[in-house]
């Protein structure tokens, strides 16, 4: 595909450089949200957890 064409379809090309980054922060991205869901899911978790030690006592 020639750049004219890419230009013509609307489409950005990158470089290989640009294109590296863009998959390095996409990973960030990904690792902070799977971070921030596993620790929301084990606060809910302990959350419960102690909301039913309360209930038994």
């Amino acid at each position: 595909m020639s750049e004219d064409q890419d230009v013509a379809s609307g489409g950005i090309v990158l470089s290989p450089a640009q294109l590296k980054e863009r998959k390095k922060k996409n990973i960030a991205i990904a690792l902070a949200l799977v971070f921030f869901v596993a620790l929301i899911f084990w606060t809910t978790i302990i959350r419960i957890q102690s909301n039913i030690d309360m209930g038994m006592s």
